[in-house]
């Protein structure tokens, strides 16, 4: 995999109260205001649920080495999944596998324009079932692309788990074999 300057990081919140470290690690990530990195809020309308987009380079480097000092210090009802931000012409998808739906954000009723139109896009990878979506711009174009990017980016880091596991398990079935066909179950 091509290592990238930008990232994607995903909190799922399974406990409200548990929403605090996210906003902690967050602060302490962006540091000073002269910070080397930006950060934008992808996909933020659920507190259970965010996805920031972190611009800048060696971003994927330093957010892993940031979420391994924290991981100790991580409620156990925090998820935190750290994403490679890919390029289309290193891994392109294909437009005929996405279904692309428009809406409003219902969380933005503050008389903002993403309120008034369907700007926030939705996408759905067909061969994999996987979703992305973009709520944060008034732009239909600038979420889509958004959208696209993270869908790509979760897309590829699915595959190369499912290759690893694939291989982890083929290693296992050569190796072991022997000694699963000698294993009798009790009875």
């Amino acid at each position: 995999m091509v290592q990238m300057a930008n990232a994607y990081i995903e909190f799922q919140v399974g406990d409200p109260s548990a929403a605090g470290w996210m906003n902690l690690f967050l602060r302490r990530c962006i540091g000073e205001p002269g910070s080397r990195f930006r950060f934008d809020f992808i996909d933020a309308n659920d507190p259970a649920h965010s996805v920031v987009k972190v611009n800048g380079e060696g971003a994927y480097a330093f957010l892993a080495e940031e979420l391994a000092k924290s991981g100790a210090s991580r409620p156990p009802s925090v998820t935190v999944s750290l994403l490679e931000s890919i390029d289309e012409d290193v891994f392109p998808l294909d437009p005929a596998d996405i279904e692309a739906t428009w809406f409003r954000d219902p969380s933005k009723t503050d008389g903002g324009f993403v309120a008034h139109t369907d700007a926030c896009a939705r996408l759905v990878h067909a061969a994999s079932g996987m979703v992305a979506q973009c709520t944060q711009h008034r732009s239909r174009a600038r979420n889509h692309a958004e959208a696209l990017s993270l869908l790509r980016a979760r897309v590829v880091a699915s595959q190369h788990l499912f290759s690893t596991a694939g291989a982890v398990a083929r290693k296992l079935t050569e190796s072991d074999l022997p000694a699963l066909q000698s294993f009798r179950r009790p009875g």
